[in-house]
């Protein structure tokens, strides 16, 4: 209050010597000191100094609480390591274009072919005519750019960690890779949306193979059918026709039986495929007799396996879809949820109860990630990462968003990450994802007799 009085005063005193001495005419001192009052009556220092609120996940030590801090384990990140990564080019400008070469095929069987003959003595038939012909040879141009991923933990004060309960094992052994982990869960799930976004997708319905959608949005055909091996079979063709089969051998495998691609797919979907039509699953029960635990009718919800053109790696929280105006809508796995101190995360009811799911065959020559490096052109930067690597910065004017956090001895500080890169097309048609229907579960009752 003291400071605004004093501000005035100062600001009528100049204005005032200003008229006096006539270097300003009296309007134009009135208007300034209006437009200067309006301005410090919104002056207000606590918003100035507004620093953030207490990191709500340190448990302060108020009674004898446990040492062990139990973890939930976060569902795997197939996608993180599996695409491969490249380098962006830098000083290059935004906008990148790739190309890729067009197959170069025969379309005519018979054309260009000539007999050669002996008639009279006479080599006839055009063996001294030439008639070469001409192979067509094309490629692609598809235009590419950076995607950018920005991330902040939450604020923590120094002093309380002086009396946080046992701060050096909840810092180390929880906070920290709990950030690590949510890096690679967030690049996992953008590299799985470009898998789909950039390949080929279809609803497996009727006439399915026959509406592929090649754009980046999802299929406008609504999902009838579970997924069966007859169409996992159909795409297993297609890919080995597209010359899908001639790549990294290390995610791609020829065995004695064919090429073995990569499937991820739902563990409840992995089960059931095994199961879901009458004349596999006989199949299966003859050709696992003898095998006893071995037998992959009988395996275990999550384990992997391996049957015809496929190595199915069985993933915890696949992508679903709910039907919304002729169109397919995917739906968050998780959501927030207020906990005894802070927030974690639970499974939506929306994923759960979602009424279709798809299954995901990628292919390391699908697309590059191609990594933004930094550039600082010779200044003194502070060192910057787009790797996702977490870095602490302290001092409340840094970490504080609109506000200036009075912070002079930098107690306040946070956690931040960069994650930049471009995905490069390149075979786009080498990947495929299958909408199918979710089934409801058939849940069978054992009725109970008398004396039993």
């Amino acid at each position: 209050m003291k400071f605004k009085l004093y501000a005035s005063l100062s600001i009528f005193a100049f204005l005032a010597a200003s008229v006096v001495s006539g270097a300003m005419p009296l309007q134009a001192a009135f208007a300034l000191l209006v437009v200067s009052n309006a301005c410090l009556a919104t002056y207000n220092p606590k918003v100035l100094a507004a620093c953030p609120d207490y990191f709500a996940g340190l448990r302060i030590a108020t009674e004898n609480l446990g040492n062990e801090i139990h973890r939930i384990p976060s569902p795997a990140t197939p996608y993180y390591n599996f695409i491969q990564r490249g380098t962006f080019p830098k000083n290059t400008g935004v906008n990148q274009t790739t190309f890729t070469a067009g197959r170069v095929e025969p379309t005519s069987k018979s054309a260009g072919w000539s007999d050669v003959s002996l008639s009279n003595n006479t080599v006839t038939g055009g063996a001294c005519a030439d008639s070469f012909t001409e192979i067509s040879v094309g490629f692609n141009e598809t235009n590419y750019a950076p995607r950018k991923l920005q991330l902040k933990g939450p604020s923590i004060c120094k002093d309380t960690l002086t009396y946080a309960h046992n701060p050096m094992d909840f810092i180390g052994n929880h906070y920290v890779p709990s950030l690590a982990n949510y890096v690679k869960r967030k690049v996992d799930l953008e590299f799985r949306d470009q898998v789909i976004k950039l390949g080929n997708k279809m609803s497996i319905a009727a006439g399915a193979f026959s509406n592929v959608f090649t754009s980046t949005t999802l299929p406008t055909i609504k999902p009838t059918s579970m997924l069966t091996w007859d169409w996992l079979d159909g795409v297993a063709a297609r890919l080995i026709s597209a010359g899908a089969t001639n790549v990294d051998g290390e995610t791609l495998e020829w065995g004695p039986d064919g090429p073995v691609f990569p499937a991820f797919i739902g563990l409840e979907m992995l089960n059931r495929i095994f199961h879901n039509v009458s004349v596999t699953r006989t199949d299966w029960n003859y050709a696992d007799m003898g095998k006893g635990d071995m037998a992959a009718t009988l395996r275990a919800i999550g384990a992997g396996r391996q049957h015809k053109n496929f190595r199915f790696a069985p993933v915890t929280h696949p992508p679903r879809y709910t039907w919304n105006n002729s169109i397919l809508v995917e739906v968050e796995a998780f959501e927030d949820s207020s906990l005894d101190y802070g927030t974690g995360q639970v499974e939506t009811s929306a994923w759960l109860n979602a009424e279709y799911e798809a299954v995901v065959i990628p292919s390391t020559k699908q697309f590059k990630a191609n990594m933004v490096l930094p550039e600082s052109a010779g200044l003194d930067y502070d060192e910057t990462s787009y790797n996702g690597d977490w870095r602490f910065v302290t001092g409340g004017n840094r970490i504080v968003t609109g506000n200036v956090c009075y912070d002079p001895l930098h107690k306040w500080g946070a956690h931040f990450a960069e994650f930049a890169y471009a995905p490069e097309p390149i075979h786009t048609n080498y990947g495929w994802t299958l909408v199918y229907k979710r089934c409801a579960n058939d849940q069978q009752l054992a009725i109970c007799t008398s004396g039993a």
